[in-house]
This record gives structure tokens, sequence and C-alpha cells, in this order.
């Protein structure tokens, strides 16, 4: 039933009917609610955690001005984002200016340098610890740093 209720509303072609004498098999699906929170209650979500990161750990980038953007595993709290959650500082160059914002729709956290980035320079980035809050409430529980280099 599944299988052809799937089939009909993507618009594909149901299979061939089982050939006759075929025996009748009924499958029961069950949930085990003993662990879930009462009726009416939402479960509590996880916190967010990064899942990837661009650049990549150690890419050596040659864009003047890339985009630091990190991946998380839960919808965000856009306006839970701090204006100092990403912290990007150059070997060389020190402190490097930013803007940092949320992407709700991709779950990501965003970093835009206000200048080129110096040439030739390795940067560590970070994203803080509570810099920015799933839409469940709860805190980025961890700091993610990484290191990129920039091109000569």
């Amino acid at each position: 039933m599944l299988l052809a209720d799937y089939l009909k509303h993507h618009e594909l072609p149901l299979p061939p009917p089982p050939p006759p004498g075929f025996v009748e098999v009924s499958f029961y699906v069950s949930i085990d609610l003993a662990g879930a929170p009462g009726r009416g209650e939402a479960a509590p979500r996880a916190p967010p955690v990064v899942t990837s990161h661009f650049p990549a750990s150690g890419a050596l980038v040659a864009a003047k001005r890339p985009r630091v953007i990190f991946e998380l595993s839960e919808p965000l709290r856009a306006t839970s984002l701090e204006a100092d959650a990403v912290i990007v500082l150059g070997e060389a160059s020190g402190l490097v200016p930013g803007q940092v914002s949320a992407d709700a729709e991709r779950w990501w956290v965003v970093w835009e340098p206000r200048a080129d980035l110096a040439r030739g320079d390795t940067f560590h980035v970070t994203l803080a610890k509570g810099g920015i809050e799933g839409a469940g409430g709860s805190a980025l529980p961890d700091a993610t740093t990484f290191t990129f280099r920039s091109a000569r």
C-alpha cells in the first residue's frame, strides 16, 4: 500500500499485479513510545553542533574576501547570533574585522571580511561556544576552530 501510494503521488507507473495464488502477507509497524515525552509535549531538541565548515581545515584559499561558513546540525534561532560569534585571527595580520550573519534557512553561520585578507597569511577561525542558539533554545555547546591559508 505504501509503495502504491508513493508511486501514485509521484505519478510513476504501478508495478504489475501479483501472480495468481500469491500468498497475501501483512506487515505491522509499531512505534515504541516508552521513552517519549507525554502526549502533546515536544521532545527537547539537541543543541546544535557544527557538521562542516568552509574553507576546509588547512585549505589554501585564492579568494581575496572568502566567506567563512559553518554548517550546523539543527535549525537556528538567527536572532540569538552574537556579533562576535566568529573570530578570525591572522598570524601576521592579527584580528580581521568582519560581519557575521545567520542563514536560518540553510542552518549556516556566515562570516564575511570587511576588507581583502592579507596575502600569504595563515588564519585561525573560531565559532565561539554559545555564539548561536538552535531553534529549541539550546546554545552551541562547544567552540569550533580551524585554520586556512590565503594564497600569495
